[in-house]
């Protein structure tokens, strides 16, 4: 009976320790994942940009919750055009450090570079050790700091 109530254990503490592992990989896929996302949009703004696409300058607008591609130098909620890319729930942009401030980023006509370069750090909200940094150059040029 003893040798039943010991399996019994560790094959609980196992499951245990498998399922927190599961959690936790889940979570950093979906900060991975928002991460990628962002990434994306940006480069879809400079590449919309210096296409000239609706002869316009695209950017992106930060949030706690969001980014929004926005058409244009200023952002405006209520733009038929913007395009919205909302984080999953575990997921938050905790910090928008841009040079001159604000939370928006926009590349210019021609050349593609921003005047707003600096980071947007991205975190997991349980875990705030669990944060991405993305990065964007004078350029225009993103990349992502881990």
């Amino acid at each position: 009976m003893m040798e039943m109530i010991m399996v019994v254990a560790i094959i609980a503490v196992l499951a245990a320790t498998a399922a927190g592992t599961f959690y936790s990989l889940r979570r950093q896929s979906a900060l991975d994942s928002a991460v990628e996302n962002i990434v994306a949009l940006l480069n879809q703004a400079r590449a919309k940009t210096l296409a000239s696409e609706a002869s316009s300058e695209f950017g992106l607008h930060f949030e706690t919750a969001k980014a929004v591609m926005f058409k244009g130098i200023v952002y405006s909620a209520a733009s038929p055009d913007n395009e919205e890319f909302i984080l999953p729930s575990p997921i938050e942009i905790s910090a928008v450090l841009l040079e001159g401030g604000g939370d928006d980023v926009f590349f210019e006509k021609f050349s593609g570079n921003v005047s707003q370069f600096g980071s947007i750090a991205i975190r997991l909200k349980s875990d705030a050790s669990r944060t991405k940094n993305i990065i964007i150059s004078s350029t225009g040029i993103v990349y992502v700091n881990n």
